[in-house]
């Protein structure tokens, strides 16, 4: 982040979520012990191991990213490191701004239509003072 100038501005970008999709799937939940025969026509018996499972709902990632939803723990953790590198740089953070952005939608219907808008933050731009 080398610079210059008295202040710097730098951007940290959201990363979009994985879009996923709730499956039901065979979950392994535990092991249990049956004793069976070596073979068919043995008379001898051994201990094996099979899994339990369970049918459970899971979400499983289609690949694609949401257009709407952003990783903010990440975005949170990336803004952490960029103002403490920063620091150790010796600047000061005097602003951050949020990146926005907004959009609408329109749904028309037999007998009427509605609209509404929405906003999501995508990131923030970090405003910084060298020190002295």
């Amino acid at each position: 982040m080398a610079n210059q100038g008295k202040y710097i501005n730098v951007p940290v970008l959201a990363d979009q979520l994985p879009i996923v999709e709730k499956v039901v799937r065979p979950v392994k939940i535990g092991e249990k012990v049956e004793r069976v025969k070596k073979h068919l026509l043995s008379s001898e018996y051994e201990d094996v191991v099979k899994p339990i499972f369970e049918d459970q709902v899971v979400e499983v990632p289609t690949g694609e990213t949401s257009a709407y939803w952003a990783d903010y723990v990440a975005l949170c953790q990336s803004m952490d490191k960029t103002m403490n590198s920063l620091d150790a740089e010796g600047y000061d953070v005097v602003q951050i701004t949020p990146i926005t952005v907004a959009g609408h939608r329109h749904r028309a219907y037999s007998d009427c239509s509605t609209d509404w808008g929405y906003s999501f933050t995508k990131g923030a731009i970090i405003t910084a003072k060298r020190r002295g």
